[in-house]
C-alpha cells in the first residue's frame, strides 16, 4: 500500500514539474505548412511588428506574394491621423491570427486615430495571380475610439465601393480581452480575383467615431488566395524589384523571378529551374546573388542579396534559364542615398547659416556662419564635440544623417571676452608635464609647461575646508568650493612656469589669477610676456607678494591678481604670445613647498 502511495505521489510531483515547465517556456511558433495545389496561401500581411509610434501617412505590408506589392493610407480631412501602440501587458497586441512565424506578445499595432469619421482606412491590395479570397483582420478600440467598423470592397480602383458585410461592432480593451477577429470571404465576388486594381477600406461609423480622441487599433491583417495556375514553364519574368521599395547605389536589394507560361500565367516547374541575373542595358555593375533556382513545384522565387554600384536611372535587369525565353524587368531607378545636413544655432537671430541640405556620402558639404551685429561666432558643434573652428569651413559629408550647431557669443557690454580660462577643476594629485586650457576661443589652443632644472614638478591639490581652493575669477559656470589648484612644487627657483597662449584675433589684453603658497613655497611670483615665441621677454611690474595660504582661521589667503597689457601693442592678435611665471624671493630655492595658481584667464577685445 505505502508503495503504491509512494508511486502516485512521484506521478503527481513528475505532472507538476511538466505543467510548469510548460507554462513557464512558451513553445516557438511552428512554420506554416506548404500548401497543397488549390488551397489558399498567403498573398498579403501586415503584422506592424517593425513600427515604432511616429506618425506615419503610409504602412507598407510586411510580407506581400512575389511580384505584388500593398500599401495601408489614411485618406480624408481633420485631425486623424496614423500611429502605432508597442506592446505592454496593460495595452497588449493581439496573438490571434499571427502568421510566418511572428511570436506573441511581441511588436506593435496600427493605430487610427480620432476623429475618424471623416476619413477611411484605405488598402491597396492587388490581387493578380490569385482567387478565392479571404480578408482577415484583428481589431479593437480605446475607451473613446470608434464603435463600429465598416468594410467595403472596390473592383475598379476605387471609383466604386461595395459593401462586404454589414457594419460590426468593436469592443473597446478591457471587453473580452479587448481584439474581436474579422474575416471576410470575399470569394462570392468574382471580380476581385486576379485584380490588379483591388481595394478594400474600412469606415468609421457609429458613437465615437466624430471623438477628438481615441482610436480604433489592427492587429495581424492578412489576404489569403488560391494561386492561379497556367500550364507548362515558357518564360521567366521579373515582377518585383525590391518588393517596390526604394533601390538605393551599393545597398543590396532583392527581385522577385517567376516562371510563366505562354499566356503569361504563373507556371509551376515541373523540375528545379537554375537562372542567371544580369544587367540588360549593360550600364553599371551588377554584384552579389547574381543566380536563383524556382523549386519544381513552385512557379516563383525571390533573390536577395543584389548590389548595383551607381546610381542611375533605367536600369533593366535580365533573368536567364536554359529551355526557356529570357525575362527582363520594367526599367528602374537606382539611386544615391541621401542624408540630411540640418543647421541650428544655438542663439536664435545669432547670426546667418548656409550649407543646409540632402547630400550623398562623401559629397563636399560647406557651411558657413555669418555673424549679425552684436555676436560673434565661436565654432560648430555636434553635441558636445566641437567639429569645426572656422565660419566658413568645408568636409565631405558622412554616411549618415548630421545636426551641426553654430555657435554664437552676444559681444559684452565692455567688449571683453574670455580667450583662454584654466581652472584646474578636472586635475587630480598625478604629477603632470602639461596642462592645457580648460577653455579656449574658437581656433586657438593654450597650454601650460613647468620646463627647467631639478626636482620642481607640477600637479593639482584638490579642494578641502583646511586647504581650499579660490572662488576668486570663477568663470564659465563654475562653482565655488570644488575642484582643484595647479601647485608648482619647489626648487622652483630652476623652473619657470609657461604659457603657450595665442591672442590672435584679440587685443587690449587683461591677464587674471589667483595665487597662494604653502609656508616654504617661493614668497614672489614675476610676471613676464614674450611677443616672439620665447626668444626675448618683458617684464610687467614689480614682483607680486604671495601670501601663504594660512590655517586655522586664516585659511584661505590668495592674492588676487589683474595684469593689465592694454600698453603693450606687440602682445595683440600675436599667434606666437608666451606668457611665464618666475617664483622668486625667499623659499623659491626650498627643497619642499609650492606655490599655487588657480582661475587663469586672459580676456581681451575682437579686432575687427
Amino acid at each position: 500500500m505505502k508503495k503504491n502511495i509512494l508511486v502516485v505521489a512521484l506521478l503527481m510531483i513528475a505532472v507538476l514539474l511538466a505543467s510548469c515547465v510548460k507554462d513557464e517556456l512558451a513553445p516557438a511558433p511552428e512554420p506554416e505548412p506548404e500548401p497543397e495545389p488549390g488551397e489558399p496561401v498567403l498573398v498579403h500581411y501586415w503584422h506592424f511588428n517593425e513600427m515604432s509610434g511616429e506618425t506615419v501617412t503610409e504602412v507598407p505590408s510586411d510580407f506581400s506574394a512575389p511580384g505584388l506589392v500593398a500599401l495601408i493610407t489614411y485618406p480624408g480631412t481633420g485631425d486623424g491621423y496614423m500611429d502605432a501602440r508597442t506592446h505592454r501587458e496593460a495595452d497588449p497586441v493581439s496573438n490571434t491570427n499571427l502568421r510566418m512565424g511572428q511570436a506573441a506578445n511581441q511588436g506593435a499595432v496600427l493605430r487610427a486615430r480620432n476623429p475618424a469619421i471623416t476619413r477611411e482606412l484605405l488598402f491597396d491590395i492587388p490581387s493578380t495571380g490569385f482567387s478565392d479570397l479571404v480578408f482577415t483582420l484583428v481589431t479593437t478600440r480605446s475607451e473613446n475610439g470608434s464603435q463600429e467598423q465598416q468594410v467595403q470592397i472596390s473592383f475598379d480602383g476605387g471609383s466604386n465601393w461595395t459593401d462586404v458585410d454589414e457594419p460590426y461592432y468593436i469592443p473597446s480593451l478591457p471587453e473580452n480581452e479587448g481584439y474581436v477577429l474579422r474575416e471576410f470571404d470575399l470569394s462570392e465576388f468574382e471580380q476581385a480575383n486576379d485584380n490588379p486594381n483591388l481595394k478594400i477600406r474600412i469606415l468609421f461609423e457609429g458613437a465615437g467615431s466624430d471623438n477628438p480622441t481615441g482610436n480604433n487599433r489592427f492587429d495581424n491583417i492578412t489576404l489569403d488566395g488560391v494561386p492561379i495556375l497556367g500550364g507548362e514553364p515558357a518564360k521567366l519574368s521579373i515582377p518585383t524589384i525590391n518588393s517596390g521599395q526604394e533601390v538605393y547605389a551599393g545597398e543590396e536589394f532583392s527581385i522577385d523571378v517567376t516562371a510563366i507560361d505562354d499566356s503569361g500565367l504563373p507556371a509551376e516547374a515541373i523540375s528545379d529551374i537554375s537562372f542567371t541575373i544580369s544587367v540588360e542595358n549593360d550600364s553599371g555593375s551588377l554584384a552579389g546573388t547574381l543566380s536563383g533556382v524556382i523549386p519544381a513545384g513552385e512557379f516563383t522565387t525571390t533573390v536577395e542579396g543584389l548590389i548595383y554600384d551607381a546610381a542611375e536611372e533605367g536600369v533593366i535587369l535580365k533573368v536567364e534559364a536554359s529551355g526557356l525565353q529570357e525575362g527582363e524587368s520594367e526599367p528602374f531607378n537606382v539611386l544615391a542615398r541621401m542624408y540630411n545636413l540640418t543647421l541650428t544655432s544655438n542663439i536664435t537671430d545669432a547670426g546667418e547659416l548656409n550649407g543646409a541640405g540632402d547630400y550623398t556620402e562623401g559629397a563636399e558639404v560647406n557651411i558657413e556662419a555669418l555673424a549679425n551685429e552684436g555676436f560673434i561666432f565661436l565654432n560648430w558643434t555636434v553635441g558636445e564635440e566641437v567639429f569645426a573652428t572656422d565660419a566658413n569651413h568645408t568636409f565631405n559629408m558622412p554616411g549618415e544623417n548630421l545636426e551641426l550647431t553654430a555657435n554664437f557669443e552676444e559681444l559684452p557690454d565692455d567688449g571683453m571676452f574670455l580667450i583662454h580660462y584654466w581652472h584646474f577643476n578636472t586635475m587630480d594629485e598625478s604629477t603632470v608635464t602639461e596642462v592645457e586650457s580648460d577653455f579656449s576661443r574658437s581656433g586657438l589652443s593654450a597650454a601650460i609647461t613647468y620646463p627647467g632644472t631639478g626636482d620642481g614638478s607640477m600637479d593639482g591639490r584638490t579642494h578641502r575646508p583646511a586647504d581650499p581652493v579660490s572662488n576668486f575669477n570663477l568663470r564659465m559656470g563654475q562653482q565655488p568650493n570644488q575642484g582643484a589648484v595647479l601647485r608648482l612644487r619647489n626648487p622652483a627657483n630652476t623652473r619657470e612656469l609657461l604659457f603657450k597662449i595665442p591672442s590672435t584675433g584679440y587685443g587690449d589684453l587683461v591677464v587674471t589669477w589667483a595665487a597662494t603658497r604653502t609656508e616654504n613655497g617661493g614668497t614672489h611670483q614675476r610676471f613676464e610676456f614674450s611677443a616672439d615665441g620665447g626668444n626675448n621677454w618683458q617684464t610687467v611690474g614689480e614682483d607680486l607678494e604671495i601670501p601663504f595660504i594660512g590655517e586655522d582661521d586664516d585659511v584661505g589667503q590668495y592674492a588676487e591678481i589683474v595684469i593689465d597689457l592694454s600698453d603693450y601693442p606687440e602682445v595683440n592678435n600675436n599667434p606666437d604670445l608666451y606668457f611665464r611665471i618666475l617664483a622668486v624671493g625667499e623659499g623659491a630655492d626650498n627643497l619642499s613647498g609650492n606655490q599655487r595658481i588657480d582661475n587663469f584667464t586672459l580676456d581681451g577685445t575682437v579686432i575687427e
